[in-house]
């Protein structure tokens, strides 16, 4: 299950590299957010932190963790709030 969420994360954070995923990241991004409050369970903030350590794809390690490193209390901060997935996601900027 982490990998699942962990690969949307990297498809939506490629998206704005990726012309044809472009239109998709919004939605993507709600996916997974909506996906890691159904799994995180009271452990929120490490759940958030770990996404990245679950990649098999080295050359992404990188990227992905420095788009959680830049967005992680903004995830943490809209997801303790119960603040809807897709407002998550525009405060990050992938709606």
């Amino acid at each position: 299950m982490k990998t699942i969420i962990l690969l949307a994360l990297v498809v939506v954070v490629s998206a704005g590299i990726f012309d044809p995923l472009v239109e998709k990241k919004c939605e993507i991004c709600k996916d997974i957010m909506k996906k890691t409050v159904d799994d995180a369970g009271d452990n929120i903030a490490e759940r958030v932190k770990e996404i990245c350590k679950t990649l098999t794809i080295d050359i992404l390690d990188n990227f992905c963790e420095k788009l959680i490193a830049d967005s992680v209390e903004t995830i943490i901060d809209g997801i303790t709030k119960h603040i809807p997935a897709e407002e998550i996601c525009k405060n990050i900027g992938l709606c």
